[in-house]
C-alpha cells in the first residue's frame, strides 16, 4: 500500500463518493480539469476540459450516474511542488477488467487549479 496525503485522499473520497459536489468544491473558482473523456460525456460543450466548479459538478453527477459504483485502487504517487502524480487502478461496472488511470493535480493550498486525466 501507498501512502497517501490528506489532499490526494480528500480527491479520492470526492470522486469515489456520491456527491458531485464534493468534487466541484476541489476546485478553484477558475480551475481547469482536462480529460479526453469530456468531450463525449458533455459534447455541448464542444471542448476537453472543463473549467470552474459548476461544470466539474455536473461533469462529477454524469460520471456518477454512468458509473453506478466506483472503486480507485492507488498504485502510485508522486508529489513535488503543489503537483501531485496518481496513478491508480479504477474499479467499476464499465471495466471488464480495471482501467488504468493517470491524474496530474496541480494544488493552490487544498484546492486545485488544474487536473489531468490521463486514460489507457
Amino acid at each position: 500500500m501507498i501512502a497517501i496525503s490528506p489532499r490526494v485522499q480528500s480527491w479520492l473520497d470526492a470522486w469515489q463518493g456520491d456527491d458531485p459536489a464534493k468534487v466541484a468544491a476541489l476546485y478553484a473558482a477558475t480551475g481547469r480539469h482536462d480529460s479526453a473523456r469530456i468531450a463525449a460525456a458533455m459534447p455541448e460543450l464542444g471542448r476537453t476540459h472543463l473549467i470552474g466548479p459548476e461544470e466539474l459538478r455536473q461533469y462529477a453527477a454524469r460520471a456518477f450516474a454512468r458509473l453506478a459504483w466506483r472503486r480507485f485502487e492507488p498504485t502510485s504517487l508522486t508529489e513535488q511542488d503543489g503537483y501531485s502524480v496518481l496513478e491508480y487502478l479504477r474499479h467499476s461496472p464499465l471495466d471488464a477488467v480495471p482501467a488504468r488511470v493517470c491524474e496530474v493535480l496541480q494544488w493552490q493550498g487544498t484546492q486545485l487549479v488544474r487536473s489531468c486525466a490521463y486514460h489507457f
